[in-house]
């Protein structure tokens, strides 16, 4: 039978894709493929490959995390470089169109971001812990190890990439289950990685049907965590009760998150604030209710702005805003203990009734200095509303008249709190030790 030709009268040569496992493109060990789409052959992967795949994340992990995060960071940023160098066929196999450039576009930034943290996550994660003695005490962040990674359907692209990045970027070897559905972005990427001074083993990418590698991956004992991006939620329950086994890791986020969702643990959601904060705002109003003239709220400037302008919103009573700003952090993630007051009040506040609005109470110190201050000013009731409230770092008696919530010991950060300037745009409050 004569080669089929090409528009050109050339031979066409089709692609032959393969598997991705220890460095090299193999195919399948038992000779398997299968049509995604009825045309195309992707290989089969068997649960020989995933075996060969985690014992190759295995055996390259120990080098991987022992590299400098400089150097993580300079593979993953050539990795952005070369997935940028081939476009044209990525734009090509998502269908072109402007949608297949954006997608292209947000794999390629993604790259670049966790090539930017790299050498940051033990500054972020990590920590100084306080002790009784003549040493110091340290928090240091280690890789996971190998994590399976079973990749969404869409986007094929970047739903990929923004679940592989942060693993390789905090020293872990990762195994992939390509799409099912939507193979080809994954198995190029692969050719990517390959050309990315990218360690064999440290990334693998196996094709293939879910029903048939999935269960193995999930209880496979040597493989640290799975990342459940791309499963149902029969799928997740199934792998969750095989992870339990050796005590896997689960990380159930949506395809679309990026850090630092996925380097500090989720502490308060969305919603519980978005619930509580009304609750308070109905509390205030009920006590306000009275009151002859509009409410003041003394915002403390920058963490309270997003607390107070809900707090605000879900008000039933007449109120005006004025702000202070006070500072005692500077950009580490513990009190510094001394409190800068750069601005306070505009407006008088005589015979006014006061709420003096803070993002979290944590020493004390600050909110002290600035009641102090405004008790001077001769308003006709002062009273704090505090979104967090943090007793096991108190050294200056508080008291708080409407909190949000009572948490632990930790540094947060998100929905207004900030760490280095960082992350107030977060809808949640996130844990960062």
């Amino acid at each position: 039978m004569p080669a089929a030709k090409n528009g050109n009268g050339r031979i066409e040569v089709r692609k032959t894709y393969k598997l991705y496992i220890a460095g090299e493109f193999v195919r399948s060990e038992s000779g398997r493929a299968y049509r995604f789409d009825g045309n195309i052959n992707v290989p089969r992967g068997s649960r020989k490959d995933l075996r060969d795949a985690v014992r190759a994340a295995r055996g390259a992990v120990s080098g991987w995390a022992g590299r400098t995060a400089m150097n993580r960071g300079q593979i993953l940023y050539r990795a952005a470089e070369m997935l940028d160098g081939r476009r044209a066929q990525f734009v090509e196999l998502l269908g072109s169109g402007r949608p297949a450039h954006k997608e292209v576009d947000e794999a390629v930034e993604a790259l670049v971001w966790y090539a930017g943290w790299t050498d940051k996550l033990a500054q972020i994660i990590g920590a100084t812990n306080p002790v009784a003695g003549p040493y110091f005490n340290f928090t240091i962040p280690e890789p996971t190890g190998v994590v399976g990674v079973v990749a969404p359907e869409h986007p094929a692209l970047t739903g990929l990439v923004r679940r592989v990045a942060p693993a390789l970027c905090g020293g872990n070897a990762v195994v992939v289950l390509a799409p099912e559905e939507t193979p080809l972005p994954a198995l190029t990427l692969a050719e990517v990685l390959a050309t990315s001074d990218m360690p064999a083993g440290v990334a693998n990418v196996l094709s293939g049907y879910r029903k048939e590698l999935l269960p193995w991956l999930a209880s496979h004992m040597d493989v640290n965590a799975i990342d459940v991006a791309g499963c149902t939620p029969d799928e997740v329950t199934d792998i969750e009760k095989a992870a339990a086994d050796n005590v896997k890791r689960v990380v159930k986020v949506r395809p679309g998150e990026m850090s630092p969702y996925l380097m500090a643990r989720a502490m308060i959601s969305a919603d519980r604030i978005r619930r509580r904060v009304r609750d308070l705002g109905r509390q205030i109003s009920e006590v306000y209710a009275d009151i002859d003239t509009p409410l003041v709220m003394v915002v403390i400037l920058k963490g309270a702005t997003v607390f107070a302008a809900d707090l605000l919103r879900s008000l039933t009573i007449p109120a005006e805003l004025e702000f202070v700003s006070a500072a005692s952090y500077g950009t580490g993630t513990s009190s510094s203990g001394h409190v800068r007051l750069a601005h306070m009040v505009e407006g008088p506040l005589v015979g006014r009734h006061v709420l003096l609005v803070e993002d979290i109470i944590d020493s004390g110190r600050t909110v002290d200095v600035i009641a102090k201050r405004l008790r001077r000013m001769g308003p006709a009731s002062l009273r704090l509303a505090a979104l967090l409230d943090r007793p096991a770092r108190r050294e200056v008696k508080v008291k708080i008249d409407f909190t949000g919530f009572v948490i632990p010991d930790r540094f947060v950060i998100g929905y207004g709190l900030d760490y280095a300037g960082l992350y107030r745009e977060l809808p949640g409050i996130y844990s960062l030790t």
